[in-house]
């Protein structure tokens, strides 16, 4: 899946996660982050993983989707968030479960 620039910035900035790639974006930009994973990204070998710019984004939009999984999620909404993201009931709760905050699940 590809993302356009304009996704790829609304990404960037509904992230709340305090990633280094992400703060950079948010201050540079999403073409320019775009284009240094380009030439960086998927680099072996360093110190520093960079990952590809696909694969950064896509981290990036699932973990945005998994928090607000979290948030909304309650014991009898599992199978309506599942639907509203186009993922089974039992992916939403192991979602909430990665959750350590998250209230226990049956």
């Amino acid at each position: 899946m590809s993302l356009t620039l304009a996704q790829k910035q609304r990404i960037l900035n509904s992230s709340d996660k305090g990633d280094e790639l992400v703060l950079i974006g948010q201050r540079i930009g999403a073409e320019a982050l775009t284009a240094v994973l380009d030439i960086l990204g998927g680099t072996t070998g360093c110190e520093t993983y960079i990952p590809s710019p696909q694969n950064f984004f896509e981290r990036l939009q699932r973990d945005i989707r998994d928090a607000d999984i979290r948030e909304r999620w309650t014991r009898g909404n599992t199978s309506v968030i599942a639907a509203q993201y186009g993922i089974s009931p039992r992916r939403v709760l192991q979602i909430v479960q990665q959750d350590p905050n998250t209230r226990e699940v049956d």
